[in-house]
């Protein structure tokens, strides 16, 4: 029995490092200068089919910019697990994967790095953004929480550096 749940366990740590992995792939695919004729709405919706893939979660993504009201009430963007549905009010990326966040939160709970489940969403956000995009990453960095709404006006670039 005991040989079983390590055996689950370490499965389990596989596919999650693997998934997180082809996270930041998709992300700095999704994003980088070679797709800049589309707009961030439909790179959003082309890395959310492939997240969805690769995490085996079924949920929906519905972007509804107009919602003003429901963006200011929720800080741009909720995961409703009853109807399990992303709503972004924020066409962001940081925004989307902090949502994204929560849907692993809520599908694979034992994946989780830290108690609050804001902190760990906005903070795996960050995480996989530094590692896709770095240097979208150090603009987040550098302008803090409110980079979200001022870095979806820049071009998204992937460090081909590192």
């Amino acid at each position: 029995m005991k040989k079983r749940n390590v055996r689950s366990k370490s499965s389990k740590d596989v596919f999650f490092k693997k998934a997180q992995l082809k996270t930041v792939e998709a992300i700095a695919k999704s994003f980088s200068n070679r797709n800049e004729k589309i707009g961030n709405k439909k790179k959003i919706l082309n890395l959310h089919s492939e997240l969805r893939r690769e995490w085996r979660v079924l949920v929906d993504l519905k972007i509804e910019e107009k919602n003003y009201e429901r963006m200011l009430i929720t800080g741009g963007s909720e995961f409703e697990p009853k109807s399990s549905t992303i709503k972004l009010y924020l066409v962001s990326l940081v925004v989307y994967l902090h949502e994204f966040k929560h849907v692993l939160q809520f599908f694979y709970p034992e994946y989780r790095a830290l108690k609050d489940p804001e902190e760990d969403a906005f903070a795996w956000a960050l995480a996989v953004i530094k590692q896709g995009l770095p240097r979208y990453y150090e603009l987040v960095k550098k302008n803090g929480f409110f980079a979200r709404f001022i870095a979806e006006r820049y071009r998204y670039e992937v460090d081909e550096e590192a």
